[in-house]
């Protein structure tokens, strides 16, 4: 233990990011969810994870080898290189469409990394992005004394 234990956050815990639909700015429910209390959403290590670090120094590592090598990237290869990262930040989700079909795909690196890099799904890259940086997510609640 630290003497700074109390200021740590839980970054090495996913979030669960509720999918917010475009339109309305309203959670997306699947059409037999009368209740709606199951919205789509994904799931998502912080930025700030030991996960997240590793995966951001090998890019660097990389980046750096390929440039010595006489390389040079491409705005849509650095863009194509966080989606990657952000893929690999994703553990889980449930997906649910514009019309309430749940989309029953296994949540890979290789299916998450698809739908972050469609132009068309911007707006859930964005939304995960914003969860998995968002700082107050992996804030502790308060102990009590």
């Amino acid at each position: 233990m630290t003497f700074f234990d109390g200021l740590a956050l839980t970054t090495e815990t996913p979030t669960r990011v509720i999918i917010l639909s475009p339109a309305d700015n309203k959670p997306i429910y699947a059409k037999d969810d009368a209740d709606k209390t199951n919205p789509s959403y994904i799931e998502v290590y912080s930025l700030d994870s030991v996960k997240a670090n590793r995966l951001g120094y090998d890019a660097i590592s990389t980046m750096q080898a390929d440039r010595a090598g006489g390389k040079t990237f491409t705005a849509e290869e650095l863009d194509q290189r966080e989606y990657q990262r952000l893929a690999q930040l994703t553990t889980g989700w449930r997906l649910i469409t514009f019309s309430g079909e749940v989309i029953n795909e296994p949540c890979t690196v290789e299916a998450a990394k698809a739908i972050y890099s469609d132009p068309r799904c911007a707006f859930i890259r964005e939304q995960t992005q914003r969860g998995a940086s968002d700082r107050a997510r992996f804030t502790p609640a308060p102990q009590s004394a």
